[in-house]
């Protein structure tokens, strides 16, 4: 918060402070404020870069707000931007969609939720917030729930390898072996370069083949 340093350091200056290094401080502020400064306005003209100001409606400019506010991690200002949105179009999925995420940054996990929701009623048929919501299971350890988002993302976007990812790995470390290895080997069929998958198709057959044994053994 280098700006919050410049401001109580020149307060300190104008009280002929004798704080040790006080000027060297207030340099060093000055300077990190300055390049914080031609950062955002870096990130604010990559928004901007596409297409001019004037040809965009007042819905893009106040999702790029956010998206700006959003990328310098000013989170609250972010939130604003976004309720604005969602204000003057309360069915923009989008808005909901980036305050969700906002809302997670921000350690606000419930409200979070909540705009993800609100997303997906405004626009049912979109994939990517079915994954998101399945991420956030995940975190929450609802397996279930994960591999029911997971599945209707596939339904909507049958070649996401991502997602089939996802849903492959929730059934190898839930010991489903014989649901995970056909996934994964889905997605080799589309990357046959895809060691890290290969190597779980790997582990996933030799499971089976342990238990396989295993098996026998205990008849035997």
């Amino acid at each position: 918060r280098f700006a919050s340093a410049v401001s109580a350091l020149n307060k300190a200056q104008a009280f002929n402070s004798t704080l040790p290094n006080l000027q060297a401080l207030l340099d060093h502020s000055l300077e990190r404020n300055l390049q914080w400064e031609r950062k955002c306005e870096e990130i604010r003209n990559q928004f901007l870069i596409s297409v001019p100001p004037a040809e965009k409606d007042a819905k893009e400019l106040l999702l790029e707000a956010g998206n700006f506010y959003f990328r310098v991690k000013n989170y609250a200002q972010a939130e604003k931007e976004y309720l604005k949105a969602i204000y003057e179009n309360p069915n923009l999925s989008d808005a909901y969609y980036h305050l969700g995420h906002t809302y997670f940054a921000m350690n606000d996990l419930d409200r979070g939720v909540e705009a993800l929701t609100s997303a997906l009623n405004c626009a049912p048929d979109n994939p990517v917030i079915y994954r998101d919501l399945g991420l956030l299971s995940i975190d929450r350890g609802l397996l279930e729930s994960a591999e029911t988002f997971f599945n209707k993302a596939l339904e909507l976007d049958p070649g996401n390898c991502e997602v089939k990812e996802l849903l492959a790995n929730i059934y190898f470390n839930s010991g489903l072996f014989d649901k995970a290895i056909p996934i994964y080997e889905d997605i080799l069929a589309a990357n046959p370069d895809h060691k890290e998958i290969a190597q779980a198709l790997s582990r996933a057959y030799q499971q089976i083949i342990k238990g396989t044994l295993s098996t026998t053994q205990a008849k035997g």
